[in-house]
Formats: structure tokens, sequence, C-alpha cells
């Protein structure tokens, strides 16, 4: 089983943040002078900008958990941010400026402010990962407009599905063996759109901690 929950976290994690093949030269810097963390610029998507809204659905004991999830990404994806809400309320907001990463949380008025250490560091955008495990090629499929690349993996009591356009997920599908199917599907997606400040920010009165 502890197999089964680790590949399930790395899927997941492959789901929205991977590195793609051709990202693997980005390395970690160390700068001599100061030992500050710093990280190369590295385009993550095809597109420039845009703002992508899923929905995340799984079902459970209790009834239905369905969360709204609205990505925000500029410069190729270097800045992006991500927001989470229950009952169209906001509860977490997770941004990068490409330098540190904010993560903001609603329910606690609190920020944790980290460098950013790596150039994959995720802050919800999914990167389409083509080199999944034990991945099979399914036919494209059609997503929120968009013709998308569609794939499939299977590992013991695991299995997924993704699909991806331009190095950004559409949709994501996970089923572990006794444990509720979960899926994420982008419901709006909108290119080349201006990014609203307030997705990149927090508000004055919260509690700031660095780590």
């Amino acid at each position: 089983m502890k197999k089964i929950l680790t590949f399930s976290i790395i899927s997941a994690f492959i789901a929205f943040s991977s590195i793609s093949c051709k990202k693997d030269a980005a390395k970690t810097i160390i700068n001599d002078t100061t030992g500050n963390v710093t990280t190369p610029k590295v385009k993550k998507y095809d597109v420039k900008s845009g703002i992508v809204t899923y929905n995340q659905h799984q079902e459970k004991g209790y009834g239905v958990d369905d969360t709204k999830i609205v990505v925000y990404f500029d410069n190729y994806g270097i800045i992006e941010s991500k927001e989470e809400y229950v009952n169209d309320v906001l509860k977490k907001r997770v941004y990068t400026n490409s330098d540190y990463v904010y993560d903001v949380s609603y329910s606690d008025k609190s920020v944790t402010k980290s460098l950013q250490k790596y150039a994959h560091y995720t802050t919800g955008v999914a990167e389409y990962y083509s080199n999944t495990v034990q991945q099979t090629i399914l036919s494209d499929t059609t997503i929120a407009g968009k013709t998308c690349k569609y794939s499939s993996a299977k590992l013991t009591d695991l299995s997924t599905k993704q699909a991806g356009y331009s190095g950004i997920l559409f949709y994501y599908f996970e089923k572990i063996t006794d444990v509720p199917a979960k899926t994420t599907t982008v419901t709006k997606y909108e290119e080349g759109v201006a990014m609203p400040a307030s997705a990149f920010t927090y508000p004055s009165e919260f509690t700031v901690t660095e780590i």
C-alpha cells in the first residue's frame, strides 16, 4: 500500500507540476558570494499567459467533494498562481513571482514565504507530462475546445489518465483500489489574457513566516 500511495503522490505531482524532458537541463544555481539559491528562468508552457479553471471532483462516504481551482500564469509559466475555492469561498492561494513562493491560507490568515529552489516548483498549474511510467498513448481528446494529448498509466492498484494542451493539464483521473476516484477537469480556459493583480498578493493583515 505504501508503494501505491507513493506512486499516487508522484502521479498527482506529475499531473500538476512535473518537469518535461525538454527542461531537464534546468539546474539550481548557488550564488557563491551570497549563498542564495537562484533559479534559471525556464519556459514551462507553450502559451505565454492564461487563466485555467478546474473542477476537482471526488465522491466520498459522506457525499461529494468538489473544489474549484483557478490557475493564472504569465511569462510562459515562470509567474503563476493557484487559488482553491470551496462553495465559492477562497480558501487558499499559492503563487510565485519567479523568485519566491507565497503560500496563503485564508482559513488561518497566514502566509508562508519561501525561496523558490527549483525551476519546476509547482503552484498548481499542471504541466502535461508525456513520459509517465507505464504510459499508454490514447487517441487525442477535446476538452474546453482544445485538442489534447491523452494517455493513461497503471501500476498495481493505481490507474491514472491525463490529457494536456500546450504543456497545460486539462484532465486528470486517479483511481486507487478501494478509494473513490478523483478527477480534475478544465471547465474554462482563457489564453493570452491579462493577469489580475489580486491573484498575486495577500491581505496585509495576514501573519507572514519566511522559511
